[in-house]
């Protein structure tokens, strides 16, 4: 462990037993992300283990399970960033929970959707008013817009925006309209 602490890459020396404790390969990978390559199959597959070794090491990745490479780079796809961006959106996320009801603009009264998000404790951090026709990357941008961020906000990729049905709002629909997605027509009030 001493070894490890010291050098990340020493955990090529460490016995099988420290090559599969956590607490070991996690301090490994935290100072030389690549020393993943050494670490149990087993921490190979562990979520902690591997986002730490990305965060530090990008190209650590190569040696991570087949799972958690699907998991990273399908955050690549979507939001299109690093793959160190990637590790830190899946380790550090900022969830907030959706709920839609059917409202009107206040200005021109015409229909709208007010969307209201919430923290896991259930406290509102965002509100707003969209139209109809509005599609899934405005109300991200919307969300986004109102949540208090700090300056070293680190991107969309850290959002995750929770339907009423519990899914996930993928950025990837694109634009289609959100009154198309079929989770407002579930869970709005009229």
């Amino acid at each position: 462990m001493a070894a490890v602490q010291q050098n990340g890459y020493s955990l090529e020396y460490a016995s099988e037993e420290m090559k599969n404790n956590e607490t070991v390969v996690l301090d490994a990978v935290q100072k030389a992300g690549r020393s993943l390559v050494h670490a149990s199959g087993e921490m190979k597959n562990n979520e902690t283990v591997v986002l730490a070794a990305v965060q530090q090491n990008g190209v650590s990745l190569v040696y991570a399970s087949e799972e958690m490479k699907i998991n990273v780079n399908a955050i690549i796809r979507e939001f299109g960033c690093a793959v160190e961006e990637a590790a830190r959106a899946l380790a550090q996320p900022r969830v907030v929970q959706l709920s839609a009801k059917h409202g009107s603009d206040d200005i021109r009264g015409e229909p709208g959707i007010a969307v209201t998000g919430t923290n896991l404790a259930g406290e509102v951090v965002a509100t707003v008013l969209l139209t109809p026709d509005c599609n899934s990357h405005e109300l991200w941008q919307r969300i986004s817009d109102k949540l208090d961020l700090s300056p070293n906000w680190p991107g969309p990729a850290f959002l995750r925006l929770i339907l009423p049905s519990g899914e996930q709002l993928r950025r990837c629909t694109g634009d289609k309209a959100l009154n198309t997605l079929g989770w407002l027509k579930q869970h709005a009030d009229a």
